[in-house]
This record gives C-alpha cells, structure tokens and sequence, in this order.
C-alpha cells in the first residue's frame, strides 16, 4: 500500500525519529512537518501544503541526514501548523508518560497523548494486541508480542474511565454504555503505515476491558513463498489451492494464522479471472479483486444465511471465515458440492480431530470423502532472535531482570515460523472414511505413505536452530510416549 501521496494528519500520531531531523524553528519556518522516517528503506517522509519549491527542497537537504532519502507528501496547510506545534512539545515515549501519570493530578494527564504513545509502542514492539485492563487500584497495560503476553506497565485506576471514554470516542462506540460488550475501529498513520485498530470492550466486575487489535495490512498481504515453508509442504497446498471445486479446511487455534495462510493460497490464484468472494468475521486482511463482507447477525447476516445468499453471485471461489455450526457447515459443502472451490477454516487440533469435528457437525462420511480436497492444520511457533540467540539467552534474561538485546527486548525470540501438516484426501484415505475407520487408524494409514505431522514440521525447524525445545512445548505441548 505505502505511503499515500496526501495524508490526513488527524490521523498522524508524530514519530520522534522523523521528528529529530528537523529543528522545530525550521520546520515552522518552512512549513514542513517530518511525518516518518522508515529505517529499513533510510526514507523521510515529510508533509508540505503543495509541491516543495527548488529553495525548500535544497534547504531541508542540508539540514536534515545526508544518508537519507526524503519523500513529500501533501497535507492540509492549516493543520501543518497546527501539529508542528503540538508534535515538537508531546511527550513520545510510553513509559515516560506511564511515569506522567502517576506523578500528575487527574486533570492534567495527557489521555490523548498517552494512547498515541501507547499504539507507537504497540506497533514498534510488533504487537498483535493491545491490553488495557482494570485490576484492584491499578490498569494493566500488557502487549501481545509473536502470540506470547508481555507487561508493559502500569496506570492509576482514576484514568481508566478518561482512557476508556478517549478510545471509544474515536472508535465510534457509545461512550454511555458500560455495561455490554462493543467492537468498533479507527486507523491511525504511524511511522509512515496505516494501522487499522479493531476495538473490543467488554463490561469486568472492575470496570471495561479493552483489546485493542493492530492490522498492518502491508505485513498481512503475504504470499506463500514468503511462509518460508519446505518445498514439499508449499507443493502440496499449491495443489490444493489450485483445485477448480471441492473444499479445503484449514484448521488450528485462535492466533495460529488460519486466514493468513488462506489468503496466501488464494494469492497463487488467476483472481483476475475468478469471481472470488469472502464471507468473514471481521474482514482482517484486504486483498484486491476479492469482494469481501462481513458477518452482521444483528441484520440477518451470518455464517449460514450469507453463503446462501453468495452463491446467487455467481462466484468461482468462495472463502468463508470459519465453519462453527452445523448450519453454517451445511451450507459450506453445500456450496462446495455445486462445483464451486470453498476454502474455510475449524476450530480442531490437527488434521485427523478436524475430521472428527465434521462428522459431529452432521457431515456423513460419503460427503466428507467426495467433498474435501483435503485439511490443513498450522501452528505458529518463535524463532530465536538472530541477534542473540545462544543457548542459554532466554534464562539469562530471566533471571537477570535486564534487557540486552534491543531487538527482541529480552525475550531470546524474534518473529514467528509457520509449521503446517497436510492431509491429501487420496482415495485410500476417502476409503477410510467410508469405511469409518478410527483417528487411529487413520493415523496409522497415512504415516505409511510419509505424512509429516506438526510435531515433525517443529523438530525440523529444532534440529536447523531456529527454535527451542521450550517453545515447542509451548505451543504443542510436552510429547508424551507411550500413548
């Protein structure tokens, strides 16, 4: 997507690193407000009211890191003035304004300031989640980093309401209603990418939690290769995905990446030349050429009542969010068994459970067998961090109780590692079925013909150094013999 050639700047929240290579009395002078500064790309975006004159352009160059690159984009002139002056005088850094809060009365406690802070801190610690949650006299403020939650600090009870009533307002959400559930958004532009922000509130016997969920659509707009998954493994879902009907299931946990690797599939499709529409809860990730909506239950729109009214449209591919019911299952096959290709994902452990899963959700063995092309399971597991992983960095860092590594702030992990287990519905396995053979047996089947589990996937990526033991017990659990 990148950065768009006019921004508004009401949803700018100022970056210190751009904010640094101006002097504030030139950026005012010349009208200029530094908006981000991308280290990876070592780009400078700065906002001016019209194209920059030569004299401009030529003044910022010398003033600002000859290593850079600098890129305009357009804003409103008024409010340049206006965020130049309020940006050069905030504080940026969360857990000063943490610091802030506990020292300040009430009143003077920056609330917008603290939440723009706070995202900043979110997306630059790659945060997937945001928490902000009442406990006894305090809120606690915790991150969710690469599936794990982490602390970040903690605030004075007398602002949660000022906080809660901040975040709604730009939510959209009714800031009177305190005692229901509410989903809302907004989006903000940090450090050069719009974030989107997914809202959720939910009533506590000590006052509203709220999650704050950050999408990056740059980051989420990802192609299979970019999985980094064995030759084999991406083979084989290739194959899957280029199925002209039937159904493929991929299956795991809530946050083990199900619509990340769907949306990858469908980007090996021709999507120029197919109908493809999403039926989703909420819609995450935008992908363009695909016609997506979003379940609404409270207008008659769910699971079941909105894939019937999709295959009216005409469509060639249909990607719905999640198969929960037996309703919604229903019409799943249904749409699958009239020649259109439906990728979907289920709450089930691993391949052989999602087959279980179907079966009690009223799916007969005869149109399971004819129907699915075949399951997917996926896990996401951390890597260590490239910086300073060695073997004993993360009880280092435990026991410590101090940061040495600015990459991965201690953690020992960088970043995450998709492993996947795939279930080709052969026509040995479809026998099975038919049969009703037994998960076990099942099992017992498909290793004779070379299946590779997760737990292999992980021992893989083990045995290459790229992960710990720990965290594959983690996420898989401690494998138990014998059983």
């Amino acid at each position: 997507m990148g950065m768009p050639a006019y921004i508004n700047l009401d949803e700018f929240i100022p970056s210190r690193l751009a904010l640094e290579q101006l002097p504030e009395e030139f950026a005012k002078r010349l009208k200029v407000l530094p908006v981000a500064l991308n280290k990876a790309t070592s780009v400078l975006t700065l906002a001016y009211s019209a194209e920059p004159s030569l004299p401009v352009r030529d003044s910022v160059r010398r003033c600002v890191d000859k290593s850079l690159a600098i890129s305009w984009v357009k804003a409103d002139p008024a409010l340049i003035i206006a965020s130049i002056d309020n940006c050069y005088h905030l504080e940026h850094d969360v857990l000063a304004l943490i610091e802030q809060c506990w020292l300040s009365s009430e009143k003077s406690v920056a609330i917008p300031a603290l939440l723009d802070a706070l995202l900043c801190r979110g997306v630059d610690a790659r945060a997937s989640d945001i928490h902000i949650s009442a406990n006894n006299d305090v809120i606690e403020l915790r991150l969710r980093i690469d599936g794990v939650i982490s602390p970040l600090g903690k605030l004075p009870i007398c602002i949660l309401d000022a906080l809660t009533v901040r975040v709604k307002i730009i939510s959209e959400l009714d800031i009177a209603e305190t005692r229901r559930a509410q989903d809302g958004q907004f989006r903000r532009l940090i450090n050069g990418v719009f974030i989107e922000c997914r809202v959720s509130t939910f009533p506590t016997c000590q006052g509203e939690n709220m999650v704050i969920r950050l999408l990056d659509q740059e980051q989420r707009n990802r192609t299979l290769s970019e999985l980094a998954l064995p030759d084999a493994t991406a083979r084989q879902l290739r194959d899957l995905a280029q199925q002209p009907s039937g159904m493929l299931v991929v299956c795991g946990p809530t946050g083990s990446g199900k619509s990340s690797t769907l949306f990858c599939l469908l980007s090996e499709r021709d999507i120029a030349t197919l109908n493809v529409m999403s039926l989703e809860d909420p819609v995450e990730i935008r992908l363009a050429g695909i016609r997506q909506s979003n379940v609404d239950t409270d207008h008659g729109l769910g699971f079941a009542s909105g894939v019937r009214a999709l295959l009216r449209q005409d469509p060639d591919v249909l990607l719905i969010g999640e198969m929960r019911d037996a309703d919604s299952v229903a019409m799943a096959f249904r749409a699958a068994m009239t020649g259109h290709q439906v990728l979907t994902t289920v709450h089930a452990t691993d391949t052989f459970s999602t087959i279980d899963r179907l079966r009690e959700l009223g799916v007969s063995a005869e149109v399971l067998s004819s129907t699915v092309r075949g399951i997917v399971a996926q896990r996401l597991l951390r890597k260590r961090c490239e910086d300073c992983c060695t073997q004993d960095h993360v009880e280092k860092h435990d026991f410590a109780g101090e940061v040495k590594c600015t990459t991965c702030h201690g953690t020992g992990y960088f970043g995450r590692q998709a492993i996947v287990e795939v279930l080709r519905f052969t026509s040995s396995i479809r026998n099975c079925i038919m049969a009703h053979c037994s998960t076990q047996e099942l099992v017992e089947h498909v290793q004779n013909d070379g299946f590779s589990s997760l737990r292999d996937a992980a021992n893989t990526l083990l045995r290459a150094g790229l992960t710990s033991q720990a965290e594959i017990d983690r996420v898989l659990g401690r494998e138990v013999t014998g059983l």
